[in-house]
């Protein structure tokens, strides 16, 4: 699990987003390097989940309020030219790590593990004030779906809500 399949290195973007209507939206980060990149399928809880713990590590190792411009890499290693341009994985893990000497984020994903290959492992550098952009995104694609119920913290669609926290007789 060490040796990633995929080493995008320093990141020239990320994105996340909500693909569908609410209720039945699935959730994508997007991370490009050169002309590489991945698309990585995950749960809105932990896409949610994710840019929380990013904003706390920021904050763990210090933010500076720099500006930040994305640089042009050529540093793409672990990648044949038999590897595709763009691929997909469906997200089990992610890990973040700081690396204090050179002032960067590495972030490690996981596949989900399936019967059909092996474990897809992507692994890419991005600094950290495009990495506190990513997170404030994050935040406003989860927040921008069904309003929850304040007692029982269930999403709250066009039709009434039966919150059990209210019994579940009280139509909200």
């Amino acid at each position: 699990m060490d040796n990633p399949r995929y080493n995008f290195g320093l990141i020239d973007s990320i994105k996340a987003e909500a693909i569908g209507e609410p209720g039945q939206r699935r959730f994508r980060i997007t991370v490009s390097a050169g002309n590489v990149s991945a698309d990585l399928w995950l749960e809105k809880t932990q896409l949610f989940r994710l840019s929380v713990v990013i904003k706390q590590e920021i904050i763990n190792v210090g933010y500076s309020e720099q500006i930040y411009e994305a640089q042009s890499t050529d540093n793409i290693s672990n990648m044949d030219s038999k590897e595709p341009d763009s691929f997909e994985i469906d997200v089990g893990n992610i890990n973040l790590f700081y690396i204090q000497e050179e002032n960067i984020f590495s972030i490690s994903v996981y596949g989900l593990e399936n019967d059909t290959g092996p474990e897809i492992h992507l692994s890419f550098k991005i600094h950290k004030e495009q990495l506190n952009l990513f997170a404030d995104q994050a935040q406003e694609v989860c927040a921008a779906g069904r309003p929850l119920c304040p007692l029982c913290n269930s999403p709250m669609g066009v039709e009434p809500h039966r919150c059990a926290r209210s019994n579940g007789h009280h139509a909200n």
